[in-house]
């Protein structure tokens, strides 16, 4: 609160927004390991703290998500079902680069908006 009283509204919104955007790329970073993949309950274990970050930038805007897009958009992922998932890691994998139709639809059915080279990174380590 002190820095948001010193700093003035518009000035704190800038640099909370930059601060939200470079936390939610490194937490996006660790969610690609392949350490993280390795175990279902350490991937809910990373979805539910990261539900608590986006909590705390909620403390400043009333919409935490749209700061933190690649974070949320990676915990969508890490929360499906692992069938879900490899189908999704598959599907990406043999995505030709003009268009996949069945890559377009399963990320429209769980509302994914990753881009594919994200997805990739995300997906890496998935389980067969």
């Amino acid at each position: 609160d002190l820095l948001h009283g010193e700093l003035g509204r518009a000035s704190f919104r800038k640099l909370w927004k930059e601060v939200a955007k470079q936390t939610s790329q490194m937490l996006f970073h660790v969610a690609c390991s392949k350490r993280l993949w390795e175990s279902s309950a350490r991937l809910k274990e990373y979805v539910k703290d990261m539900e608590h970050h986006l909590a705390v930038f909620g403390h400043y805007t009333s919409k935490p998500r749209n700061f933190c897009k690649l974070l949320d958009e990676a915990c969508k992922v890490l929360s499906m079902e692992h069938s879900a998932q490899r189908a999704l890691a598959e599907l990406v994998e043999n995505a030709s680069p003009i268009g996949g139709g069945e890559l377009a639809e399963l990320m429209r059915r769980h509302d994914i908006q990753l881009q594919v080279p994200d997805l990739e990174k995300l997906l890496k380590y998935c389980p067969q």
